[in-house]
């Protein structure tokens, strides 16, 4: 089910891989190409690579990555468990090597037989698993039997609260009951005395009628205690409660609080102090308890006293220090001053502070909210579990990470060399051409004649197509345009197919031998469905060589929207018969000159397309285009 295992290195070198059959293509590359150079490697460790799925892990402290591919049909759902078993065997196998550099390239790694046993032992787990799931269950195992359990669980609880209570009623209802009996017995039981001793009967007369009396209440009581479920009474106290004399009120004690006496020191120097004036209080022991304190300690018994000698205060404060306190017995010593100054990992608790502020500082620069987000995740994935030395700052390692990701993000995969490939396309008998496409009021019209003075001053020969047939005063903003640079301009007026017009315009620069021909189109907004298929249109009709997207630096978010939707309108609105669609190629950004250190449009853009910034705009002139300097753009992002 598995199709390949890899182990590489971040540099690319591939330390270890086995593979279970032959792939399509080379999906690991795209892997690399579209995730990892890009920046993307966020929370989602997962990727589609044509009918692949890929799934990866990190040890950012070797710079390891472990890759595994399988179809994408496929619910693998033990892979994350395997590359994490495989990453922990391979590092305690091979760390050290990795760490020091001294690992045997020469030959394959002995690592073959540890991932057949991790990869046995996943399969059948997951297998188990399965047939678990499948297995039918009991009623009580399913939610509604649970629910079921739960509830009558509840009634007879509440059943057995409510006969409780009820019977502890019933309980006092009789104990009252027996109190009246018992004394209205006592009633009976005094006239009775007082007539025996009236009529003068004899002691033993006198007592059968009392045991007749108790025994009568004995018998009551034990039916009543059995009807409650009690056990025999004990026996009852005859005669009026006692009553307990009330405690002597104390001694009235002197409330004037004492004032704070001086502490009167002898002249050589403090002396011994006595405590035996106080009254009331134990005398104070220094000498046996704690050691004299006016002998000197030996540096041998320094450990001795750390360890077994404390102060009275210690004693008092066991609650609050206990967090704080060494459990550790061993002997104190300088050396415990560096203990703490060693290598730590770092974990994503203390990163995320720290990225959270980058986070703040890249969207007060104009970089999307999502962008933001996606880039703050990739870093920390890039730094979470990395080993770096107590002696640096967090604060350091996660910018030196994210100018390493902004660089690699804006430095495009393959440089786009305009004047090569014009070069190549000429000897093929054609002319190159450019479209230039974008929403309202971007300066497509004004770029695009700075990219043609561009090519003039490289000795090519250059027509500009005007297919925005949309807008009024366009045609006529490029005859301005053409006549200031002195360039040929094919038009058709409006009204009519942008697609017509532009196909007609190549063929004219065919015949004439121009080497470039740029093709300008109407402004329109992402979600304006009927000028995005005509711009589709003209797309799959003409094949132009150079897509560029034109948009300002000024935009924050919105930059991703326009990005996404058109490369999504150049995708759908494309016949069933074109295999392949195209996507924007390339990005202007303009009013570059304008934004300070608000960069943060570039960053959107490159990051959305994965495509790089061919020029920027920095002024109204038609020499006012440049390339971009990636560093200056960095530090304008993070400062």
């Amino acid at each position: 089910m598995l199709d390949k295992i890899a182990v590489f290195t971040k540099g690319g070198i591939v330390l270890w891989s086995e593979s279970f059959t032959n792939l399509v293509g080379n999906p690991i590359d795209d892997l690399i190409q579209t995730v990892l150079l890009e920046e993307r490697k966020g929370a989602e460790k997962s990727f589609i690579a044509g009918s692949y799925k890929i799934e990866w892990t990190f040890h950012n402290d070797l710079e390891l990555v472990f890759v595994a591919v399988y179809q994408k049909i496929l619910q693998l759902l033990y892979i994350e468990e395997m590359l994490e078993l495989v990453k922990k065997k391979f590092c305690s196998l091979f760390g050290d090597a990795v760490r020091a550099k001294t690992i045997n390239l020469s030959g394959p790694l002995a690592f073959d037989k540890p991932f057949e046993r991790i990869r046995l032992q996943c399969e059948t787990k997951a297998q188990e698993a399965k047939q678990a799931r499948g297995a039918q269950r009991r009623f009580e195992d399913t939610k509604r039997g649970k629910e079921v359990v739960e509830s009558t669980k509840a009634k007879g609880e509440k059943k057995e609260k409510a006969s409780k209570k009820s019977k502890g009623d019933e309980g006092e209802a009789d104990d009252k009951m027996v109190e009246e009996e018992v004394e209205q017995t006592g009633d009976d039981e005094g006239t009775g005395a007082e007539d025996a001793s009236a009529t003068g009967e004899s002691a033993s007369a006198a007592a059968d009628p009392e045991a007749t009396i108790m025994a009568n209440r004995a018998a009551l009581l034990k039916k009543k205690a059995v009807g409650r479920g009690r056990g025999a009474p004990g026996p009852m106290r005859k005669g009026p409660k006692p009553k307990v004399p009330a405690a002597a009120p104390p001694a009235a004690a002197d409330t004037k609080k004492k004032g704070k006496v001086a502490r009167k020191w002898e002249e050589d120097g403090p002396g011994k102090i006595d405590y035996s004036e106080k009254s009331g209080q134990q005398e104070f022991e220094a000498s046996d308890k704690y050691g004299d304190a006016s002998e000197p300690i030996n540096a041998d018994d320094w450990d001795a006293f750390f360890k077994n000698k404390r102060s009275p205060v210690d004693e008092e404060d066991d609650d609050e220090d206990e967090g704080t306190q060494t459990k550790s017995g061993s002997s104190w010593s300088i050396g415990s001053i560096f203990s703490g100054l060693t290598n730590r990992v770092l974990k994503r608790e203390e990163l995320m502070p720290v990225l959270g502020k980058f986070r703040e500082t890249l969207i007060a620069k104009n970089v999307a909210s999502e962008i933001a987000d996606e880039l703050v995740e990739s870093v920390c994935t890039s730094l979470e579990g990395k080993t770096m030395s107590s002696f640096s700052r967090v604060r350091s390692a996660v910018r030196t990470t994210l100018e390493e990701a902004l660089t690699r993000i804006l430095t495009p995969k393959s440089r786009l060399e305009i004047l090569q490939e014009v070069a190549r396309v000429k000897k093929e008998g054609r002319p190159y051409t450019i479209a230039f496409v974008g929403v309202n009021g971007v300066g497509k019209s004004t770029n695009l004649s700075k990219v043609c003075n561009y090519l003039l001053q490289n000795k090519l020969n250059v027509m500009i197509t005007a297919c925005d047939t949309f807008r009024s005063g366009a045609v006529e903003q490029l005859r301005v345009h053409s006549r200031n640079l002195n360039v040929p301009l094919f038009e058709r007026g409006y009204e009519k197919d942008p697609a017509l017009v532009a196909q007609h315009g190549i063929y004219e620069a065919k015949q004439k031998g121009m080497d470039v021909v740029l093709i300008d189109t109407a402004g329109r907004m992402q979600d304006n469905r009927r000028l995005m298929q005509a711009l589709a249109k003209l797309v799959y009709t003409n094949n132009p060589d150079l897509i560029l997207f034109v948009g300002e630096a000024l935009v924050g978010n919105e930059a991703v929207d326009q990005l996404r939707g058109f490369n999504l309108a150049l995708s759908d609105f494309v016949p069933s018969n074109v295999a392949q669609p195209r996507q924007i190629d390339g990005i202007i950004l303009t009013k570059f000159d304008t934004i300070d250190d608000k960069v943060g449009a570039a960053i959107s853009m490159v990051y959305t397309t994965g495509q790089p910034i061919v020029f920027v705009g920095t002024g109204q002139k038609y020499g006012d285009i440049k390339r971009m300097n990636v560093s200056t753009v960095i530090r304008a992002l993070l400062d």
